[in-house]
Protein backbone atom coordinates (compact mmCIF):
# COMPACT_ATOMS: atom_id res chain seq x y z
CA UNK A 1 0.00 0.00 0.00
CA UNK A 2 1.51 3.32 -0.94
CA UNK A 3 0.48 7.33 0.06
CA UNK A 4 1.72 10.33 -1.12
CA UNK A 5 1.95 13.24 0.84
CA UNK A 6 2.50 16.65 -0.06
CA UNK A 7 3.39 19.68 1.78
CA UNK A 8 3.78 23.12 1.23
CA UNK A 9 6.78 24.71 1.72
CA UNK A 10 6.67 28.03 0.04
CA UNK A 11 8.13 27.77 -3.51
CA UNK A 12 9.43 24.21 -2.87
CA UNK A 13 6.93 21.44 -3.10
CA UNK A 14 8.74 17.84 -2.03
CA UNK A 15 6.72 14.65 -2.55
CA UNK A 16 7.73 11.80 0.41
CA UNK A 17 5.88 8.54 -0.56
CA UNK A 18 5.69 6.03 2.45
CA UNK A 19 5.10 2.33 2.16
CA UNK A 20 3.93 0.42 4.88
CA UNK A 21 4.15 -3.32 6.66
CA UNK A 22 1.98 -5.59 5.24
CA UNK A 23 0.72 -8.17 8.28
CA UNK A 24 3.51 -10.34 9.71
CA UNK A 25 2.89 -13.13 12.30
CA UNK A 26 5.22 -16.19 14.11
CA UNK A 27 4.22 -18.90 16.48
CA UNK A 28 6.32 -18.65 19.43
CA UNK A 29 6.28 -21.19 22.50
CA UNK A 30 6.57 -20.41 25.56
CA UNK A 31 9.88 -21.53 27.38
CA UNK A 32 10.18 -21.02 31.00
CA UNK A 33 7.74 -22.92 32.46
CA UNK A 34 8.61 -24.61 35.38
CA UNK A 35 10.03 -28.54 35.33
CA UNK A 36 7.28 -31.05 34.38
CA UNK A 37 5.01 -28.30 32.21
CA UNK A 38 4.51 -27.82 28.61
CA UNK A 39 4.33 -24.30 27.09
CA UNK A 40 1.66 -23.51 25.09
CA UNK A 41 2.28 -21.76 21.45
CA UNK A 42 0.98 -17.89 20.94
CA UNK A 43 0.78 -15.88 17.66
CA UNK A 44 2.68 -12.87 18.19
CA UNK A 45 1.73 -10.33 14.89
CA UNK A 46 2.76 -7.21 13.47
CA UNK A 47 -0.61 -5.98 11.85
CA UNK A 48 -0.27 -3.92 8.87
CA UNK A 49 0.70 -0.37 8.74
CA UNK A 50 2.39 -0.39 11.68
CA UNK A 51 5.76 0.56 9.73
CA UNK A 52 6.63 3.03 7.28
CA UNK A 53 9.40 3.15 5.14
CA UNK A 54 10.47 5.84 2.51
CA UNK A 55 12.31 3.14 0.53
CA UNK A 56 9.49 0.20 -0.73
CA UNK A 57 7.40 -2.48 1.27
CA UNK A 58 10.03 -4.61 1.64
CA UNK A 59 11.70 -2.12 3.65
CA UNK A 60 8.94 -1.90 6.00
CA UNK A 61 7.90 -5.37 6.47
CA UNK A 62 11.48 -5.83 7.81
CA UNK A 63 11.04 -3.53 10.46
CA UNK A 64 8.36 -5.33 11.07
CA UNK A 65 9.97 -9.06 11.17
CA UNK A 66 12.37 -7.08 13.36
CA UNK A 67 10.01 -6.48 16.38
CA UNK A 68 8.82 -10.29 16.04
CA UNK A 69 12.71 -10.82 16.20
CA UNK A 70 12.69 -8.88 19.37
CA UNK A 71 8.88 -9.34 21.25
CA UNK A 72 8.01 -12.74 19.97
CA UNK A 73 9.43 -14.50 22.45
CA UNK A 74 9.02 -12.32 25.21
CA UNK A 75 5.40 -11.96 24.60
CA UNK A 76 4.92 -16.05 24.41
CA UNK A 77 6.41 -16.03 28.33
CA UNK A 78 3.97 -13.63 29.60
CA UNK A 79 0.88 -15.01 27.36
CA UNK A 80 1.24 -18.41 26.31
CA UNK A 81 0.21 -20.86 28.82
CA UNK A 82 2.08 -23.71 30.32
CA UNK A 83 -0.13 -27.20 31.02
CA UNK A 84 0.50 -30.08 32.75
CA UNK A 85 -1.04 -33.48 32.02
CA UNK A 86 -2.20 -34.43 28.56
CA UNK A 87 -2.04 -31.70 25.64
CA UNK A 88 -3.29 -32.27 22.19
CA UNK A 89 -1.92 -30.99 19.48
CA UNK A 90 -4.31 -28.42 16.57
CA UNK A 91 -2.98 -28.94 12.61
CA UNK A 92 -4.48 -25.81 10.66
CA UNK A 93 -4.55 -25.19 6.52
CA UNK A 94 -6.39 -22.20 5.50
CA UNK A 95 -6.69 -20.12 2.05
CA UNK A 96 -3.49 -18.66 1.18
CA UNK A 97 -2.92 -14.82 2.10
CA UNK A 98 -5.53 -15.11 4.71
CA UNK A 99 -6.07 -14.20 8.45
CA UNK A 100 -8.05 -16.24 10.67
CA UNK A 101 -9.17 -16.02 14.68
CA UNK A 102 -9.02 -19.08 16.33
CA UNK A 103 -10.63 -19.19 19.89
CA UNK A 104 -10.63 -22.36 22.13
CA UNK A 105 -12.94 -21.75 25.35
CA UNK A 106 -12.28 -24.36 27.43
CA UNK A 107 -16.27 -25.32 28.45
CA UNK A 108 -15.05 -27.01 32.51
CA UNK A 109 -12.54 -23.74 33.33
CA UNK A 110 -13.87 -20.83 30.44
CA UNK A 111 -9.64 -21.11 30.15
CA UNK A 112 -9.61 -18.94 26.51
CA UNK A 113 -6.96 -19.42 24.42
CA UNK A 114 -7.02 -17.46 21.10
CA UNK A 115 -5.05 -17.52 18.25
CA UNK A 116 -4.52 -15.24 14.73
CA UNK A 117 -3.17 -17.64 11.68
CA UNK A 118 -2.14 -17.21 8.77
CA UNK A 119 -1.52 -20.13 6.19
CA UNK A 120 -0.99 -23.98 7.88
CA UNK A 121 0.97 -24.86 10.90
CA UNK A 122 0.74 -26.66 13.93
CA UNK A 123 -0.07 -25.29 17.62
CA UNK A 124 0.75 -27.29 20.68
CA UNK A 125 0.73 -26.83 24.17
CA UNK A 126 -3.18 -26.61 24.85
CA UNK A 127 -4.61 -28.76 27.37
CA UNK A 128 -7.02 -31.90 26.27
CA UNK A 129 -10.50 -31.20 26.95
CA UNK A 130 -14.04 -29.79 25.74
CA UNK A 131 -14.21 -26.42 24.12
CA UNK A 132 -16.04 -23.94 22.52
CA UNK A 133 -13.82 -22.93 18.86
CA UNK A 134 -14.76 -19.75 17.17
CA UNK A 135 -13.43 -19.62 14.18
CA UNK A 136 -13.67 -15.79 11.80
CA UNK A 137 -11.50 -14.48 8.95
CA UNK A 138 -10.28 -11.52 10.60
CA UNK A 139 -11.68 -8.85 7.62
CA UNK A 140 -14.99 -10.78 7.37
CA UNK A 141 -15.26 -10.93 3.69
CA UNK A 142 -15.45 -14.19 2.77
CA UNK A 143 -17.41 -17.33 2.86
CA UNK A 144 -15.84 -20.49 3.89
CA UNK A 145 -16.33 -24.33 4.21
CA UNK A 146 -14.96 -24.96 7.97
CA UNK A 147 -13.83 -28.66 8.59
CA UNK A 148 -12.69 -29.04 12.18
CA UNK A 149 -12.16 -33.05 13.17
CA UNK A 150 -15.26 -34.41 11.45
CA UNK A 151 -17.19 -31.49 12.28
CA UNK A 152 -18.66 -29.68 9.05
CA UNK A 153 -20.10 -25.28 9.04
CA UNK A 154 -20.12 -22.99 6.87
CA UNK A 155 -20.09 -19.36 6.34
CA UNK A 156 -17.99 -16.10 7.22
CA UNK A 157 -18.07 -16.75 11.10
CA UNK A 158 -18.58 -20.16 12.85
CA UNK A 159 -19.18 -21.90 16.27
CA UNK A 160 -18.26 -25.65 17.21
CA UNK A 161 -19.59 -26.28 20.38
CA UNK A 162 -18.89 -28.32 23.29
CA UNK A 163 -16.23 -30.40 20.99
CA UNK A 164 -13.74 -33.03 22.96
CA UNK A 165 -10.79 -32.82 21.94
CA UNK A 166 -7.56 -34.96 23.05
CA UNK A 167 -4.37 -35.59 21.58
CA UNK A 168 -5.16 -34.49 17.96
CA UNK A 169 -7.46 -32.18 16.02
CA UNK A 170 -7.22 -30.65 12.54
CA UNK A 171 -8.59 -27.62 10.75
CA UNK A 172 -9.22 -27.01 7.25
CA UNK A 173 -10.74 -24.10 5.53
CA UNK A 174 -11.39 -23.27 1.93
CA UNK A 175 -12.98 -20.96 0.11
CA UNK A 176 -16.71 -21.42 -0.44
CA UNK A 177 -17.16 -20.40 -4.66
CA UNK A 178 -20.83 -20.99 -4.51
Amino acid sequence: MVKNFNYNLGNVSPSVTLYYNTLQTQNFTRNNCLPGETGGTVSYYVPYGTYTSTINVAAANQLALDDIAANGQNYANINGSCTTGSSFVFDYSLPSFREFNVVFTNVATSQVYSYVLMDSGTISGIPDGTYNVSINETSYTGNYNFYLGSSFDTGVYVQFMSMPIASYIMLYVQENLI
